[in-house]
């Protein structure tokens, strides 16, 4: 993962899955997430709107958390 994240010049935190047993990280498995790097956008309900796998353009994610910040009620939200 450090590796990683210097490569691609990561400077936020990252969290990383934990193992409970199975072949498949808690989180990555909840998710159905893909791999590294994942993306996971929860509005303000706590409710899962967006997930993508592997980078997104910054103007497009700009867009989405714009759009997600104004709305009062949840709609439908791409699907990465």
């Amino acid at each position: 993962m450090k590796v990683f994240l210097l490569e691609f010049g990561i400077r936020f935190p990252v969290g990383v899955d934990r193992h409970d047993g199975e072949s498949i990280p808690i989180t990555m498995r909840t998710y159905a997430l893909q791999g590294t790097s994942s993306m996971l956008v929860v509005d303000r309900a706590g409710q899962l709107r967006f997930s993508h796998f592997r980078r997104i353009d910054d103007i497009a994610l700009g867009a989405l958390l714009g759009r997600l910040l104004t709305q009062e009620q949840p709609d439908d939200m791409p699907s990465g």
